[in-house]
This record gives structure tokens, sequence and C-alpha cells, in this order.
């Protein structure tokens, strides 16, 4: 994986390390706030795919413990666009 492709699908897992190095966040370790990371040109398709996956999950999840489960999912147009009526 190059971090470019990691930009292009704004994956929440992208991060960058104290020496710069463009990483990829795989878990938090401990309650000390200290995360196991791997550099994303160790990463391949498959494994991108399915830690972009497992972070989308854990995101619901907490939004729904904050929000309550989600009932309805509302979307509006963006301004500027029309509808095909």
């Amino acid at each position: 994986m190059i971090p470019q492709k990691c930009i292009d699908r704004n994956c929440p897992r992208k991060g960058i390390d104290g020496k710069g190095t463009d990483v990829c966040i795989l878990y938090q370790v401990n309650e000390k706030k200290e995360l196991a990371v791997l550099d994303v040109f160790n990463v391949s398709e498959k494994q991108c795919k399915q830690l972009r996956a497992s972070a989308e999950e854990i995101m619901r999840k907490q939004a729904e413990q904050r929000f309550g489960e989600v009932k309805e999912m509302a979307v509006k147009p963006i301004e500027g666009e029309r509808s095909e009526e």
C-alpha cells in the first residue's frame, strides 16, 4: 500500500508516527492510549479492506452507545444539486 491510497480512501486508520512515517493504526494497546501501528507499505490491499471495515464497525458501535441506535437516516441533496424529478 502507498500513503496516497490511504488518503484517497479517507481511511480512518491512517496516521503518522513520531518519526513522520505514514502508518496504519491497528488497535489501541492499553488505557495509556498507546497504539499498535504498521508501516503502510507493509499493509496489503486485502488487509486494508478488513481494517477499514473493522474501524467502521467500531465507530458505528460507539455512536450507538453515545446517541442510541439510529432509527432513520435522512440525507438531503448538497446545495446546488437538483433533484431529478
